[in-house]
């Protein structure tokens, strides 16, 4: 299962440690250092899975490095993903269609990594 992280972007500014987390050209969800919520001098980053559907708890949370961030992500994911229905995937991918027509800059290719 692979995923690309793509740097976040507005206006063609990004941030260097911020990134929406794609999967077969849909954006999925987001990994970001939080320095605002680290402790004693440890990273914090923070993921999430970021779809337009009701999202249980256990798909976010906090980890010490981009790796852990990634890794927990991926294990979500694959909890995640066989609950939705057809319908739910339907409903998902007609919401980003119609957001893209809003935000062009969002398909933009931003530093895959």
């Amino acid at each position: 299962m692979t995923f690309t992280l793509r740097r976040t972007g507005i206006g063609g500014i990004s941030d260097k440690d911020d990134y929406c987390v794609w999967k077969d050209g849909m954006e999925v969800g987001r990994i970001r250092l939080a320095p605002e919520r680290g402790w004693n001098g440890h990273e914090n980053w923070l993921w999430n899975i970021n779809v337009p559907l009701p999202i249980p708890p256990w798909c976010g949370g906090n980890a010490a490095s981009l790796d852990e961030a990634k890794s927990a992500f991926k294990e979500a994911w694959l909890r995640f993903r066989p609950a939705m229905t057809n319908s739910d995937v339907d409903h998902w991918h007609h919401h980003q269609e119609a957001s893209e027509t809003g935000r062009p800059w969002h398909k933009d290719k931003h530093d895959a990594v």
